[in-house]
């Protein structure tokens, strides 16, 4: 008998491991699904994770679940620029120089020879003409006597060209003079005028700070285009002129030659006027 409930309980033991058996997998699969709901609810909870870089940020969030769609979620961040401009304001300060005018007379001496070669210009750029004087003197040293012999020349040109900076001009007709002089009262001094054969170049420059002349005349044999000259005073134009620096003349074929550049000066002891 006792064998017999043995039996019996034994078999009531192995039917219900074996049902218990048969329970087990289905509790499992629930817990299993209870466990996946959770993992999905934190990570819901949670929210996406963050990576940024530099200006640019990107948010990833990535899901899975079985039979489930992965969901990618990216998030651009915008950067905003803002350039300032500086404006810089140059003042420019500029300064006039008033330069000496053309107009008017201009006296000179010569660069070399000072004022044993003078000049005057008178310019007048309404009228367009120009008025030119100028004189050279010397000592004629070995004759009989030693007087002071002079050529004084005049003459007035009607303007070729002008400008702030020079003036040109063209002249004709030359008046002359030759003057001869000495302080012995036993000679009698020269002087005479004439309309020579020349001619003249001449003009004003550097706004008039210059001036250059180039007369060549023609005066004849022993000067002749002079009346009444006297061996003496033939010699005594030869002895002043013979060797000049700007200005020589010889007797033998007549010829007076008169270079000048000058140099301002304020005052040479004649004019030039525009009126004669």
């Amino acid at each position: 008998m006792q064998d017999t409930q043995l039996a019996v309980s034994a078999k009531v033991t192995r039917a219900g491991t074996s049902a218990g058996a048969h329970q087990v997998p289905a509790v499992r699969a629930a817990s299993i699904a209870v466990g996946v709901w959770i993992a999905l609810a934190s990570a819901a909870l949670a929210g996406p994770t963050t990576t940024g870089t530099g200006p640019t940020t990107t948010s990833t969030s990535t899901t899975t679940t079985t039979g489930v769609p992965t969901t990618t979620t990216t998030a651009v961040a915008t950067t905003t620029t803002s350039t300032t401009t500086t404006s810089t304001t140059t003042t420019s300060t500029t300064t006039t120089t008033t330069l000496p005018s053309v107009m008017g007379p201009h006296p000179f001496l010569d660069k070399s020879t000072g004022d044993a070669n003078t000049s005057v210009m008178n310019v007048d750029t309404e009228l367009g003409q120009v008025c030119l004087a100028g004189q050279v003197r010397e000592v004629a040293e070995g004759s009989v006597f030693t007087p002071d012999v002079t050529f004084f020349y005049t003459s007035i040109g009607n303007i070729t060209k002008a400008t702030d900076q020079k003036v040109e001009a063209e002249f004709v007709s030359v008046s002359l003079t030759l003057d001869i002089s000495d302080s012995n009262e036993a000679y009698v001094p020269y002087n005479q005028k004439i309309v020579a054969e020349c001619t003249l170049e001449a003009r004003l420059q550097k706004v008039g700070i210059q001036d250059r002349v180039r007369l060549r005349c023609d005066l004849g044999e022993n000067f002749s285009a002079f009346s009444g000259l006297t061996s003496e005073y033939i010699v005594a134009i030869d002895n002043a002129f013979a060797k000049g620096k700007r200005a020589r003349a010889k007797s033998k074929n007549g010829k007076l030659t008169i270079k000048h550049v000058g140099e301002p000066t304020q005052d040479v002891g004649y004019s030039c006027d525009l009126s004669d």
